[in-house]
């Protein structure tokens, strides 16, 4: 970021909510009840776009090469390394257990195509998404019609070649050009001073938009595997959650500890990304068997509350791996050293 953007103040709501869409993101990848399930994924995916749709700031870089060079240090440096160590880490694991041997010129062209990479696979179509936006907002007008036309066209894609993962998965990144366009308008709305403040009738609005999607739409949207029910359903779903849980993190400025734990983990949502899903979870899954004899999905805790444990659990265990990047290696996650944040302070 330039030092113009250095000196802008952070939205604290939008922190949190980064937060809860990480826990989310984990929860979604254990086991917790069906309807909790079908919940969570209407609309988490959507709520990350959202939010970067609602703090990107074109104006504060001088050229758009200076943007999308940004982009690249928080976006896709952190996506190559993370992916580098996710796939290094997968290698070991596998060879341990079963000696598998591993073709390495094919496992570097999928994560240079970003097809099987794990929960990172969407921080590729993010970035495509922050770069066409930039390019759009040039445009005098004709914005929304644009990218109304770029969502839909992103699921003609889906639908006219269902089987391919195409690069960079450049199809979800135009569907989901609409959560964040749909946030920069409620950003530069009237709506907007209620809406950072939590209003009740914004938010009871949004819950029961996205109730009534969710009764007529009620299946998981796996937008990895380009599976969204039914397409207008799932965009109105994806964007009334994200402003439910864009309401409820407003009020959740307010509460000192709760707070700072979202806060803390929506400062730091790639770590958590990259190592939650694996070897987070393999690790305490072989960690429970060793030590306690438990073995996940058998009878470990009550089968509806798994789910919850292991992402405690697992949010703990990255914690250390977080304060190491940050201490040590803050630009894996294009963050600058502890020594130039000083300086620019």
């Amino acid at each position: 970021m330039n030092e113009e953007g250095m000196k802008s103040k952070r939205i604290e709501w939008v922190d949190i909510a980064k937060g809860v869409a990480i826990v989310l993101v984990c929860l979604g990848h254990r086991d917790v009840p069906e309807g909790m399930c079908v919940w969570i994924y209407s609309f988490h995916l959507p709520l990350f776009f959202f939010l970067a749709g609602y703090t990107t700031r074109f104006e504060s870089y001088a050229s758009f090469g200076a943007y999308a060079m940004r982009k690249v240090r928080v976006l896709l440096v952190p996506y190559f390394i993370f992916g580098l160590l996710y796939k290094t880490i997968g290698f070991c694991f596998n060879y341990l257990y079963s000696h598998a041997a591993v073709d390495f010129g094919a496992e570097a062209l999928i994560l240079l195509r970003g097809s099987d990479v794990g929960p990172l696979w969407f921080i590729p179509p993010l970035f495509v998404v922050e770069v066409v936006s930039y390019v759009l907002n040039l445009l005098p007008k004709g914005k929304t019609v644009v990218v109304i036309l770029s969502s839909f066209g992103g699921y003609a894609m889906t639908l006219a070649f269902p089987s391919i993962c195409f690069f960079w998965r450049l199809n979800i990144a135009f569907i989901s050009l609409f959560f964040f366009w749909f946030a920069r308008f409620l950003r530069y709305s009237r709506i907007n001073g209620r809406f950072a403040k939590g209003d009740a009738l914004l938010f009871f609005g949004a819950l029961i938009v996205h109730a009534i999607c969710l009764s007529f739409n009620p299946t998981i949207i796996w937008m990895g595997s380009n599976h969204f029910g039914i397409f207008p359903l799932f965009l109105l779903e994806g964007a009334a959650g994200s402003v439910v849980i864009a309401c409820v993190c407003a009020r959740l400025e307010k509460t000192r500890l709760i707070k700072g734990v979202f806060t803390y983990l929506g400062k730091n949502t790639i770590p958590i990304v990259a190592f939650h899903y694996y070897p987070g979870y393999m690790i305490l899954e072989t960690l429970f068997y060793k030590l306690f004899g438990w073995q996940y999905l058998h009878n470990v805790f009550s089968h509806n509350i798994e789910g919850f444990v292991y992402t405690i659990c697992v949010l703990l265990l990255c914690v250390p791996v977080i304060e190491f990047v940050n201490r040590f290696a803050p630009w894996m996650v294009g963050k600058g050293s502890m020594k130039e944040k000083r300086v620019l302070s």
